[in-house]
């Protein structure tokens, strides 16, 4: 019973994202709810069609200056780990991260840690080394967060970070 349970609640989730998808109004939409949709995604191992997650970051890139440090965080971790790569997505919250302070300094450690673990993830899928300037951009942005975050991490969130 709790596989085919489990199997269910995959069904349901790819269900719900792919109807979100056709019914969106970006008008009515926050981008707490693009992050939790994103989030819920990922951590239940669900694998929605490629197009479904990239429309749900086409919603997201409209609201992009709306989100907060964590809706960001998770929205990136999220997509990178469902291996969706949202270009420009992740360049647009790139320039976000690198160059504002308030977002820097709303940063939490498990923040610094998802947003440094879906730029790594994106560096691994662009085996071509296309990236590695723009990740270096964000590094140098960062770097103030990470230098005032990295004692309160915790030895996960250190790892992941190393």
């Amino acid at each position: 019973a709790t596989s085919r349970g489990q199997h269910g609640c995959v069904r349901l989730l790819k269900r719900i994202a792919e109807a979100f998808v056709q019914n969106i109004d970006i008008t009515e939409e926050k981008p707490v709810s693009l992050a939790n949709l994103s989030w819920a995604l990922a951590s239940s191992g669900v694998h929605p069609k490629q197009d479904v997650v990239r429309s749900i970051g086409d919603a997201a890139l409209v609201l992009i200056h709306d989100f907060k440090a964590n809706e960001l965080s998770i929205t990136l971790w999220a997509f990178a780990r469902m291996c969706c790569f949202h270009n420009q997505l992740f360049l647009v919250a790139m320039g976000r991260l690198a160059s504002e302070k308030p977002l820097q300094d709303e940063t939490h450690p498990q923040g610094i840690t998802n947003i440094l673990f879906a730029y790594a993830r994106l560096v691994e899928a662009n085996e071509d080394g296309s990236d590695h300037g723009l990740l270096a951009d964000l590094f140098a942005g960062l770097l103030p967060s990470c230098s005032r975050l990295f004692p309160r991490l915790s030895p996960t969130e250190t790892s992941s970070v190393v």
